[in-house]
Formats: C-alpha cells, structure tokens, sequence
C-alpha cells in the first residue's frame, strides 16, 4: 500500500511539474521589422537638437556629437544609427528615406537629397524658359 501511495505521489508530482515548466518548442518573439519612411527634414547635432544652426552643427559633430534627423512636420528628433550615410549633410534641409525603430530611432537608406538644391534648380530652369 506504501508503494503504492508513493507511486501515485511521485507521478502527481511529475505531471506537476511539467505543468511549470518552460515550453522549449516555443521561438522567441523576433522584434518587428523597422517601417521605411520618407522624412524631410534638417541634420543637427545631438546637443542642439530641433535648434539648428548649419555653422554650429558642423563644428559640434567635428568635437564629437552626434547627428540627429529634426523632422518638419513635428520637430520630432530622431536618433541616427547610421552617422556615416549624413556626412557632409550636416545643418542641411534634406529629403531621406529611412527606416524606423520602436525606440526612436533611424537607419538612413541611401544618400540623403538636399532640398535647397532642388529648390535652387527649379528656380534657375524657371529663368531659362
């Protein structure tokens, strides 16, 4: 009878168990992939942020900060992941395509286009014709 009860004692606490324990079969839970986005905005430095000054810019990213993206249409300021893809952009008004993250910030894909640029060249073919 002993035997018994200890058998019945040892399953109930195995099927006990199992009922704890972590499911290994489960996959882990992969973030979700970035969205790619057209922006159009101003290159600063991560000091000024939304206060954009094309000089200053320069000379902060040249002592060490890093480059944010400032949105136009909410002034939002967003982190750059990929600093490299804005050189030579800095205080600019560019156009980007990108993608972004959760957390705030931005993976610039391809070369960023300046706005004053095309601006500038609409204007000179509006002289021309």
């Amino acid at each position: 009878m002993k035997k018994l009860i200890t058998a019945i004692f040892a399953f109930t606490l195995m099927c006990s168990m199992s009922a704890f324990a972590k499911d290994s079969t489960k996959k882990a839970e992969k973030a979700p992939a970035p969205k790619t986005m057209k922006l159009k905005g101003t290159i600063s430095d991560a000091k000024c942020g939304a206060h954009v000054a094309e000089g200053c810019t320069k000379k902060c990213v040249d002592a060490g900060e890093k480059m944010v993206f400032v949105n136009d249409a909410d002034q939002k300021v967003w982190a750059v992941n990929n600093q490299d893809a804005l050189k030579g952009h800095e205080g600019h008004h560019v156009a980007i395509k990108a993608a972004v993250h959760d957390d705030g910030s931005i993976d610039v894909k391809g070369s960023p286009k300046m706005i004053a640029e095309k601006k500038a060249k609409m204007a000179k073919e509006e002289k021309k014709s």
